[in-house]
């Protein structure tokens, strides 16, 4: 953890949103109080909740996350959790977290990375949750890469919708040294950028991003 704290700090970030997510139920506690405990050490860490689809008291770990851990949202990793986002077991907690105003922070995009069996995080799984919620707040990572368009048109018609563009640069990218076209992503995501800046941020997903702190910055600034 030092280490990674220190690799950030010399790479001027300010701030660290870290997110957590359980694998298996009788994980959250252990890994909200794990990320509780870490922000109490380390001041830049902002902590974000996470939860199981098969806790049974969802509403009672968001109370939790929000009153007594100061959290300002959850993450979901549909892929590797392996449940699907609009599964309505999961509909407590989205309650409760409009409740207590916070975001919720879903992945989405580079599907090609994770196992066939889970129910792909689409279009149209996003777009049912982000009406039904209309008051809770959509932070979706990475774009739904490589369908760019997915994201913008969410952006662009929800206002409760925000967009994490981390690991794009580093993607369009990789995937034009391995001779994949990926100039009408780069219009899309340079458009994008152009009129939604305000409503889209950058992450490095380190330790666990694309490649070194170093190369990731330095594709992002290319």
């Amino acid at each position: 953890v030092d280490a990674v704290i220190d690799e950030l700090i010399r790479a001027k970030c300010e701030y660290m949103f870290n997110f957590v997510y359980p694998i298996k139920a009788d994980e959250t506690e252990e890994l909200n109080l794990f990320n509780y405990n870490l922000s109490s050490k380390f001041k830049h860490i902002i902590p974000f909740g996470s939860l199981h689809l098969e806790n049974d008291d969802k509403r009672e770990i968001v109370e939790r996350c929000v009153k007594e851990y100061k959290f300002i949202g959850f993450k979901l990793h549909p892929y590797v959790q392996r449940f699907s986002p609009d599964d309505e077991r999961l509909f407590p907690a989205y309650e409760m977290m409009e409740k207590f105003g916070c975001l919720i922070n879903i992945h989405t995009g580079f599907d090609m990375y994770y196992p066939k069996k889970v129910k792909a995080i689409t279009l149209s799984v996003m777009e049912g949750l982000i009406k039904r919620f209309s008051s809770l707040i959509f932070l979706l990572p990475h774009m739904f890469y490589p369908n760019l368009n997915d994201a913008v048109y969410l952006l662009e018609t929800y206002n409760n919708v925000y967009i994490d563009t981390t690991n794009i640069f580093s993607a369009l990218l990789q995937d034009e040294e391995s001779n994949i076209n990926r100039d009408k992503e780069k219009e899309i995501l340079a458009e994008a950028l152009k009129k939604w800046s305000r409503r889209m941020v950058f992450g490095t997903d380190h330790p666990v991003g694309m490649s070194d702190l170093d190369t990731i910055y330095s594709e992002f600034y290319s």
